[in-house]
């Protein structure tokens, strides 16, 4: 059984809605390896029964058949319980291919059955097909046939890639809550893998806060090498809106007989076959109305019993376009009132989309008299209001960083980042307000002004963020190599980079990253040769460790 870092396969905020369709919502957004040519034969110092078999070759002649359960379950403080079990059967089908690419499946799920769908859902499918490329144990580049994205079928992709594993490459999955790279190693039939490195979503990682996490995933395979059989389990205990909610979530997957009966017909699987599959969620019969400021009490008061996204827009909207800024402010400086009912109406400002939230959030952002810890709240929620943004709430973050409590200038750095990222028509102002950070010589904030590029997600200011890859503070070089990693005309330089670094943060950065595209790494003899005097000449063992795999990758393509 392999303990590694703590990953969930659905999203929280989608669990948090309470609807099976979102319970489901795939976690997995993406899959990618770093290299999908033919792989190069083990070193022959690996013990035999890890040599390695064709498996491309062999799936050509052989059909997989899964029986596949998923258990998801959310308690909160007052064990109140939202569970949902899903189970299928699943059926892959190699179409024939002589050449060396990835071996494309024709995939089939039925025998579908869920528990409590009737109240969220139209009757669910008898069956589902898809396609997937299969290559050397990894499941990618998994098509559902334009199934509507919020269907809860789509949980098929997330089960697939669990499912995947690559003993001669790293892999980069996308899930819920960042982008993981995982490096898998194999012990006859049995597969472990560990987390090389994790880039969190730093806009859904405001929302909640982690207490405690565990995480077991155990994949065993055929003799022919393919996946058998997984048992994957998560737990997460989370502070949403200051309340502790428990999760569990767990994939079991099943080898079984392949199905007598496989109709591989081309309209089953012509481009927009699942179309039609559509979803009648909850949210339909929960168009909440408030009609006074009574009822949006009680309607707060209700979602902090039992959060609930569906009706938290309606509260926002409510609050920003009706009861007004003089409520909002007369509740938070209130102390006698719950501060979870504070907390849950700035999300609820938050997630309003109106665009009178703007104004309300920040007014509270301003305001000297509320307390901190709500100031802050606001200044994040501000921040992910997308559309409806204006000028006030970038004017507003501004000020805030200029500010002598500093808890609160370095959360509004940090967060016009991020609002630049969900704003749009704001990311060119963003832009200009970092580029004035980072040239300010006496700023002694640099690494909290990168941390905000990073979340601004641009390119923009690359030839700005270079000059940090020589920092004496290794936590800025660490966040200038994370962006400059995403353009790939700084991939010299930083490689370059790599033969002074000392630290292995800071290396770690730059060839997990490398380590996990699907383009070759093309490095001169007279780089490997600077690399390995550096390798054999370190001093620091988890840095020659990170030297040593990425020599190890470069002799294996």
């Amino acid at each position: 059984m392999s303990i590694t870092h703590r990953t969930l396969f659905f999203s929280v905020a989608t669990l948090l809605s309470g609807m099976v369709a979102g319970l489901l919502y795939f976690g997995v957004e993406n899959t990618t390896t770093r290299n999908t040519s033919p792989e190069p034969e083990l070193s022959s110092s690996l013990n035999k029964s890890n040599e390695k078999i064709d498996s491309n070759i062999m799936l050509k002649q052989q059909k997989l058949a899964y029986q596949v359960t998923i258990h998801s379950n959310m308690t909160n403080a007052s064990n109140e319980k939202n569970s949902t079990v899903i189970r299928f059967n699943l059926a892959l089908k190699p179409v024939k291919n002589d050449s060396n690419q990835p071996t494309l499946l024709l995939g089939r799920i039925d025998q579908i059955t869920a528990n409590s769908l009737a109240e969220t859902t139209n009757k669910l499918p008898k069956f589902l097909t898809f396609t997937v490329n299969y290559q050397n144990g990894h499941f990618h580049n998994i098509d559902l046939l334009q199934l509507p994205e919020n269907h809860p079928l789509t949980i098929t992709k997330t089960v697939l890639t669990q499912l995947s594993y690559n003993q001669y490459k790293p892999l980069q999955l996308q899930l819920a809550d960042g982008v993981y790279t995982f490096q898998y190693t194999r012990h006859n039939l049995q597969v472990q893998r560990k987390t090389t490195h994790i880039e969190y979503n730093a806009a859904q990682a405001s929302t909640y806060h982690v207490l405690s996490q565990s995480d077991q995933w155990d994949l065993h395979l055929q003799e022919s090498l393919h996946p058998s059989a997984l048992k994957y389990e998560t737990f997460r205990q989370i502070n949403y809106n200051d309340q502790v909610i428990n999760i569990d979530q767990s994939i079991t997957i099943d080898s079984i007989q392949f199905p007598r009966s496989f109709d591989d017909s081309p309209a089953l699987y012509t481009y927009d076959a699942n179309k039609h599959h559509t979803l009648i969620t909850s949210a339909q019969d929960k168009q909440l109305k408030i009609e006074n400021n009574t009822e949006l009490m009680s309607a707060l008061t209700s979602f902090t019993n039992t959060p609930d996204i569906y009706t938290i827009s309606a509260i926002g909207q409510y609050a920003a376009q009706h009861a007004g800024l003089t409520f909002v402010e007369e509740l938070l400086l209130n102390s006698s009132q719950n501060d979870t009912l504070k907390s849950a109406l700035i999300f609820a400002l938050e997630q309003s989309g109106v665009p009178e939230a703007n104004n309300i959030l920040s007014a509270i952002i301003l305001n000297e008299a509320i307390d901190e810890k709500n100031r802050l709240r606001a200044i994040t929620s501000i921040a992910k209001l997308g559309d409806v943004t204006s000028d006030l709430a970038l004017n507003t973050l501004q000020q805030m960083t200029r500010i002598d409590n500093q808890t609160i200038a370095d959360t509004a750095l940090l967060n016009v980042g991020i609002l630049g990222d969900h704003a749009k028509h704001l990311t060119n102002n963003v832009t200009d307000f970092l580029h004035e950070q980072l040239q300010k010589t006496d700023n002694s904030n640099h690494y909290i002004t990168l941390l905000a590029v990073n979340n601004l997600k641009t390119s923009a200011l690359n030839q700005n963020i270079l000059p940090f890859i020589n920092s004496e503070h290794y936590e800025e070089r660490m966040i200038a190599a994370r962006i400059l990693t995403r353009d790939k005309q700084y991939q010299s330089k930083l490689f370059d980079h790599l033969l002074t670094e000392n630290n292995p943060s800071v290396a770690g950065e730059i060839i997990d990253v490398y380590l996990s595209q699907k383009s070759e790494i093309t490095l001169s003899k007279v780089y490997q040769s600077k690399l390995i005097h550096r390798m054999n000449t370190t001093s620091i063992t988890p840095l020659r460790e990170k030297y040593e795999v990425l020599y190890n990758t470069l002799n294996e393509q």
